[in-house]
Order: structure tokens, then C-alpha cells, then sequence
């Protein structure tokens, strides 16, 4: 009890100031409980409509762990709800923050509300509020009062009780000055009202907010509290629907049935198109699901189709397996409507037959085949039919990208078209279940081949030659074409000179003496020509007079009127005296490098006969180096003759056709090349007696070809044994001549190829013997060589006595022409 009226009216102000630090408190706390409140529910409220919570998530957030999540099982439930509970209480008596989050994940937003009451209403109401506190709380704003405050409070229990002896009188008078001087002060301004009111404004702030964003859409908020504080099912209306459509080919579209199952065809590609319905969002996703098996949904992007706003695609390539699928993208999270995929085995393609009408002028028969595939000539009718193993819906035939029109006979399908230029045609077949074959296997190629005009080729000369105006010039030459050649003619001109053009006959059963090899209408023709120079006539109508360039080429006419025409081959017409002048430096040639050949086989022979002196049958590896560096000289010496004598054959087919030497035995060694050329230059006896052409007899190249040799070391031969047995005598030039070449084709037809074999059987064995053997086979080729370089020596006098001689007549006669002229100006 207080002891004078001084600490009764002290007491009274001090328990004035207790209640309104009490009421402060509780406005303070109830600002804060409304401001988290208002807070948590709108955070809830604008999750819930922007995410679309599930209902675990939604569930989780009112009551948390309390209210027992539908994943976790009793034991598990009980076990985190303890934990979460530990850990709010271990943290609410250190007065914690983070008391808070433990707070949420034990109660949701209830908790939290109940730690914020408990917090910021319970725990201060519960707060002890003493005199002796409130005295000082008081003194502290106040510090003139000089703690005489507390002070009287003291004296005044000392009073009551006196227990140490201070003066009576001088304690109360310390009551009276504390009363007096805190009579004149504002204890309510202690306990400051403007913290409590800024929580309040606060809350008040936040629950208008959430009052506004409840009431400017009210279905949404009561949708809100059925879903989020009632935990109703229910769901928010959306913005988007994704649906599945099938889209017809005119552009028409229909939403697909999710009880009428898609179709696919099995091994193909099947594409699923999706509308969205409402807004359209940014992404769309499809997810499949095996029909049997269960499994988790597996998601695939799907494509925006451009130029239509609002679809989407995917496809599904190769499908193997009947599955589920079904649609998502922005608030369409739902799993439905669920589609089915049903794969059936697609139809095939049955008979695929052809018929190839050729153009006419092939004269070949209609052709039929099975299949779709073929190589066909240009100007081509081709007429395709085809059946399916099912009965169709429809079936379509695409040509070069453009569609065909299909005929039906029964179950069978046609259609035609002509080929002009290589092409792929595809079918496409659709059964009344919606399934397609597939387009890639049932795509057949058809190639054309163009109708080139023919392409005549010299075989021989392919190089400007040489003759004289009174020679002849053999042609050769292949002509070939992509059906048949129907015609050829052979033009020849005389530079300045008109064009002579002369049909060339084929050879027939009848007559062998054609230009051609095989009748007409043949894809390969060899042609064999001997061109007199002497019947071609200026524009003057005089014979080629040297010198002079003639020009000929052959002109080909195919079975389809297409001409084509060879390259021109060259003919130089130049004097006999210039050709004998050019002769003679080949001459010279010639017999250096016989000369050269005999030195080098000379020197061959010498090492190996070194190497087989010593007579035993085996080689150390020193010798078998040695023979096989024998066998590579004697290989390079043999070359070189070669190359000598062909030479020296092309001097005496110059001076054959030249007519260079006597008359009768130059035109039979004519008539031997000619005979040789038009029996060789050909192909088999079967194509000479006209067999037709596609049997492989007429264009099989059997026998002799465009590259086979035209002058073969055998005609010469034959020369050389009608000069022998006298059916062939001549004792000029001619002769000394045929007398060469017959040795020359003896060393390079006879005598080199033996020595050859002999150095390479010595390099192979290394045994005394083939060295021996070698040794005397390069004595016989040495022998050849030498009898050889005496028929040129012979050769070369008996041509320079006669270029003498004609020196001396030429002489003679331009003497006589002198005197000619003196005699006719003195008898003027």
C-alpha cells in the first residue's frame, strides 16, 4: 500500500502508462497479423491463378505438414511433422526469424498466422511490466528528474518497512519533489503510439489490396477459396484448348474424335496436327504413351505450321507400336483428351507391270516387263499398271510432281505417259481405314536416254599425212551410234575445190567389196576407205597438183534423220622428188639407230657371256643383279628396234601408196594391203552376212575393232614372202625395199621377242644354261640386225644412184629445153 498520496497519484499514472504500452502493443501486433495475413493469402491467391497449384502444392500451403500430404506415409508424416515442430519451437524460444519458415512448414499459412499472433500478440501481452521499469523507462526520456523517480518508489517501500535506518523526513520529502516534478510531466509520450500505428496502416494497406484484387474479380476469387482454402477439385476456366484435328485436303478441318483412333501404317511416318483453342500459346507439347506397358509419357515439341496461326505439328516416324498421346501448352496441363494410335500393316503395290512403246522410227516391237524401273529412249510411251494386295479408298499415280490420271479395270489401275527426259513417278494408295503404302518404296525411276546424232571416228590417220597427187590414201574409221546408223557418205575436197561426196556401200552376203563392215541400221560400223587422190578435181576440174592440202571427214545419218558429221583428217599433196627427199633423212635415221640397237645388244651379250662362262647352275646374288639388269637392256634394246622398223614400215607404206615404184608390183603389194584390210578391218563373219543388230553378233565386237592395229607386223610378212616366192619381182627400189622391211619384221617379230624370253628365263633361273641359251639367241638377233643394216646399205646406194641419175635426167631435160628455145628464136 502506498504510504502518502504523492506514490498514490505516482502509482496511478505509472499504471495509466502500463495499459497504454499494453494497448499499443496489441494495435501493433494485430496490424502485423493482418498485414501477414493479407500478404500470404494474396501470394496464395496470384500462385494459384498464374500456376494452377496442384492440389498437394495447394494443400501443402494452408495447413503444411498438418495437414498430411497424400505422398508420405504415416510413419514418414509423422517423422517430418516432429522435425519441422523441434525446430519451431528450438527457434521461437531464441526468438528466432527463421521460427517463421519452420512455422510454415509445420502449419502452411495457419502457422505462420500463429507464429505471428503468438509472436507480435501473446508474447507481449504476457510481458511484465513493472513500477520499478516504467519509472525508469520514464527517466531515461526524461533525465532531469535525475532517477528520483525509481528513487521515491524505493523510499516509499522503505517507509512502509523502514529497515535502514535513513531519515524518515528526508525520504519523504524526496517523494513529494518526485511527485511535484513528474506532475508536470506526459508519461503517455514514454510509450510512443507512431510504430503500433504504422502497422496498422500497413495492414490495413495490405487488406485493402487484397479486398481490391478479391472484389475486382469476384468468380476468380471464390474459384480461389473453393480450390485453395476448401481444397475443392475444381478447376480454373482456361485460356487455351489444344485439341487434335484432322485436316482433309481441300483445307477443311474437324476435331478429331478421341474415341475413333488414329491409323498409322507400320515402318511410316505419321503427323498429328493440334489447334489451339482460346489463346495461343508459345510452345506445345505431345506426349506419347505405350498402349500396353504403361511407362511415363514421353514429350516431343511440337511444330508451329506456318501460314496457320493456331496449328501445330509433329510427326512420328517409323512407328512400330499402337500408344496414347494427348496435348499440352500454356493452362492446358491437363492429360486428356487422350488419343489413340492403332498401326496397321500398309498396303503394297501388286503386278507393277510396264509397256514401252518405242518411237517409230526404231522400228522395235512394243516390249512388256514386270516392275517400274527402266531405261528407255528418248520420245517413249510408257504405260504402267499395278494392283494392291487390299481393296483401296484411293489410289493416285504422281509424274514428275504433276498428278496422272488413274483408268481402273476391275481391281487393276493404269496410267501413261511419254518420256521425254528422265523422270520418278510414285503411287500412293489409301485403304478405307485411313492407311498408306509406302511412298519412298513405291518410287520408280525412269531414265532417258537422249537420241544423239551419230559420232563417225578416224581410226586411221589421226594426223596429217603425206602423199602424192597420183596416191592413194587408206582410211579408217568407227562410227557409232545410240540406235543404228542408217546412212554414211564420205565428202573429200580439194582446198578451193568443190566437195565430192560419196555414198558408202555396206557389205552384204552378196558383194564383200563395201566400204562398210555390216549392213546398215548397226550401232557400230568400221569403215574401210581407199581414197585415190588422183579423182578429186579442182574448181577447174584438174586432178590435185602438188602441192596442195585435200580434206576429208565422214557423215553419219542415224535412223532418226539426226546427222552428224567426224572431224576432218588432212591430206598434205606434195612432189614425189619431196617425199624421196624426206625419205632419205629417215633413211639416215634408221640405220643410226639399228646401228645402236646392235651396239647395245653387242655389249648386252658380252655381260652375259661373262656371267655363264663359269658353268655352274647356280647364282650368287651379284650374277642374278646382273641378269637382271641384262634382261631390262635387252628389253630396252628390243624397244628400240621396234620403234625402228615401224618407222622404216611407214617409209614403205609411203612409198606404196606414193606409187612410187614399178607399176605392177606396186599395185600388187596394193591389192595384198587392201585384201588384208578389208578382210581384218571388220567384225565376225556373222556380222558381215547381216545379222540384226541386239543379237550380239552384230555389235559384239568379236572380232577385229576400231583398236586393233591396222598395219600388223603379218602383212608384212606377207609382202615379204611374195617377193620370196617370186609371185612379187621387181629390181628397183621397190625391191631393195621389201628386202629391209623383210629382215627388219625378222628381228623385231621373230628374233627380239626369242631373246627377250631367253634374258628373262636367265634373270629368273640364274642357271648357266639360260645364260648360255640367252648368249646365243642375242648372237642370232645380232645377225638379223646385221643383215638388216646390209639390206639398208644396198637400199640406200641403189636410192642414191637413182637420185643421181634422176638428177642427171632432170639436167639433161632442162638442157633440152634450152636448146628447144635457141632453136626456135634463130629460125625467126
Amino acid at each position: 500500500m502506498p504510504t502518502t498520496p504523492a506514490v498514490t497519484s505516482l502509482l496511478a499514472r505509472l499504471a495509466r502508462l502500463r495499459a497504454r504500452i499494453r494497448g499499443l502493443s496489441l494495435l501493433g501486433g494485430l496490424g502485423r497479423l493482418v498485414l501477414w495475413a493479407a500478404v500470404l493469402l494474396t501470394a496464395s491467391f496470384l500462385a494459384d491463378w498464374l500456376l494452377d497449384l496442384p492440389i498437394g502444392v495447394r494443400r501443402f500451403v494452408r495447413l503444411g505438414l498438418l495437414d498430411r500430404p497424400v505422398e508420405l506415409d504415416f510413419l514418414p508424416w509423422v517423422g517430418a511433422a516432429l522435425v519441422a515442430g523441434l525446430a519451431f519451437l528450438a527457434t521461437w524460444r531464441r526468438d528466432l526469424g527463421v521460427a517463421g519458415v519452420f512455422a510454415f512448414l509445420l502449419g502452411g499459412i495457419a502457422g505462420v498466422l500463429a507464429w505471428v499472433a503468438a509472436r507480435h500478440l501473446v508474447r507481449p501481452l504476457r510481458r511484465r511490466l513493472s513500477d520499478e521499469t516504467l519509472a525508469l523507462s520514464i527517466e531515461e526520456r526524461h533525465r532531469r528528474l535525475n532517477d528520483r523517480l525509481a528513487a521515491s518508489l524505493d523510499f516509499d517501500r522503505e517507509l512502509g518497512a523502514p529497515s535502514r535506518g535513513e531519515s524518515a523526513q528526508m525520504m519523504t520529502r524526496v517523494v513529494e519533489e518526485a511527485e511535484t516534478e513528474a506532475r508536470a510531466l506526459s508519461f503517455a509520450h514514454v510509450a510512443s503510439a507512431r510504430r503500433a500505428l504504422g502497422h496498422v496502416g500497413l495492414g490495413a494497406a495490405a487488406a485493402m489490396v487484397l479486398a481490391l484484387l478479391l472484389l475486382a474479380m469476384p468468380a476468380t476469387a471464390a474459384l480461389w477459396a473453393r480450390r485453395s482454402l476448401l481444397l475443392e477439385e475444381v478447376r480454373w476456366p482456361q485460356q487455351t484448348t489444344l485439341v487434335a484435328v484432322v485436316r482433309g485436303e481441300g483445307g477443311s478441318e474437324r476435331v478429331a474424335d478421341p474415341a475413333q483412333p488414329f491409323v498409322a501404317a507400320l515402318g511410316q511416318s505419321l503427323t498429328i496436327q493440334a489447334r489451339a483453342q482460346g489463346k495461343v500459346p508459345a510452345e506445345v507439347e505431345i506426349l506419347d504413351q505405350p498402349l500396353t506397358g504403361g511407362g511415363r509419357p514421353l514429350g516431343h515439341r511440337m511444330r508451329a505450321v506456318r501460314a496457320q496461326e493456331g496449328l501445330f505439328e509433329h510427326e512420328f516416324r517409323d512407328v512400330r507400336g499402337d500408344f496414347h498421346f494427348f496435348v499440352r501448352g500454356g493452362d492446358d496441363r491437363d492429360d486428356g483428351p487422350l488419343y489413340t494410335v492403332v498401326v496397321r500393316i500398309p498396303p503394297k503395290v501388286t503386278a507393277l507391270r510396264t509397256e514401252l512403246t518405242f518411237p517409230p522410227y526404231l522400228a522395235l516391237p512394243v516390249r512388256r516387263f514386270d516392275g517400274g524401273a527402266v531405261t528407255v529412249p528418248e520420245g517413249t510411251r510408257v504405260a504402267v499398271s499395278f494392283e494392291s494386295d487390299v481393296p483401296l479408298a484411293r489410289a493416285e499415280a504422281v509424274v514428275a510432281e504433276a498428278p496422272s490420271a488413274l483408268t481402273r479395270t476391275g481391281a487393276t489401275y493404269g496410267f501413261a505417259f511419254e518420256a521425254t527426259k528422265s523422270l520418278r513417278y510414285r503411287l500412293r494408295l489409301v485403304t478405307e481405314d485411313g492407311r498408306e503404302n509406302d511412298a519412298g518404296l513405291d518410287t520408280y525411276e525412269i531414265t532417258v536416254e537422249p537420241d544423239t546424232p551419230a559420232k563417225p571416228e578416224w581410226v586411221w590417220p589421226r594426223a596429217p599425212v603425206e602423199a602424192t597427187p597420183k596416191g592413194r590414201v587408206p582410211l579408217f574409221a568407227q562410227t557409232v551410234d545410240d540406235h543404228g546408223v542408217a546412212s554414211l557418205r564420205l565428202e573429200a575436197q580439194l582446198l578451193g575445190g568443190e566437195t565430192v561426196s560419196v555414198p558408202l556401200e555396206a557389205r552384204t552376203p552378196e558383194s564383200a567389196a563395201g566400204a562398210n563392215d555390216r549392213p546398215y541400221g548397226s550401232t557400230s560400223i568400221l569403215s574401210y576407205v581407199p581414197l585415190e587422190l588422183s579423182s578429186l578435181k579442182d574448181k577447174d576440174g584438174k586432178p590435185a597438183a602438188a602441192p596442195a592440202r585435200v580434206q576429208v571427214r565422214l557423215v553419219a545419218t542415224d535412223t532418226k534423220g539426226q546427222e552428224g558429221a567426224g572431224p576432218w583428217a588432212s591430206v598434205d599433196v606434195i612432189q614425189p622428188d619431196e617425199l624421196e627427199r624426206a625419205f632419205a633423212g629417215r633413211r639416215a635415221a634408221i640405220k643410226s639407230e639399228l646401228v645402236g640397237v646392235r651396239d647395245d645388244v653387242k655389249a648386252v651379250r658380252d655381260l652375259a657371256a661373262g656371267l655363264g662362262s663359269a658353268g655352274t647352275e647356280a647364282a650368287g646374288d651379284a650374277e642374278r643383279q646382273s641378269l637382271r639388269d641384262v634382261q631390262f637392256r635387252q628389253g630396252k634394246a628390243g624397244g628400240d628396234a621396234d620403234r625402228a622398223v615401224r618407222t622404216l614400215a611407214s617409209l614403205f607404206n609411203a612409198f606404196v601408196y606414193a606409187r612410187m615404184g614399178a607399176q605392177v608390183p606396186n599395185e600388187h603389194v596394193l591389192g595384198l594391203f587392201d585384201r588384208r584390210h578389208r578382210a581384218a578391218f571388220s567384225r565376225a563373219a556373222a556380222a558381215a552376212a547381216g545379222a540384226p543388230r541386239g543379237d550380239g553378233a552384230g555389235d559384239g565386237g568379236e572380232s577385229l575393232d576400231a583398236d586393233a592395229d591396222v598395219y600388223p607386223w603379218s602383212l608384212y610378212r606377207e609382202v615379204g614372202a611374195a617377193r620370196r616366192e617370186r609371185r612379187l619381182f621387181d629390181t628397183g627400189a621397190l625391191d631393195k625395199l621389201i628386202a629391209v622391211l623383210d629382215t627388219g619384221v625378222e628381228v623385231v617379230d621373230g628374233l627380239v621377242p626369242a631373246a627377250q624370253a631367253a634374258a628373262a628365263e636367265a634373270a629368273r633361273t640364274g642357271a648357266a644354261p639360260e645364260v648360255r641359251a640367252y648368249v646365243a639367241a642375242a648372237d642370232r638377233l645380232l645377225a638379223g640386225i646385221e643383215s638388216a643394216l646390209s639390206a639398208m646399205a644396198e637400199w640406200q646406194n641403189f636410192a642414191e644412184l637413182t637420185l643421181f641419175l634422176r638428177r642427171l635426167i632432170e639436167e639433161q631435160e632442162a638442157l633440152d629445153g634450152q636448146i628447144k628455145g635457141l632453136k626456135k628464136g634463130s629460125s625467126r
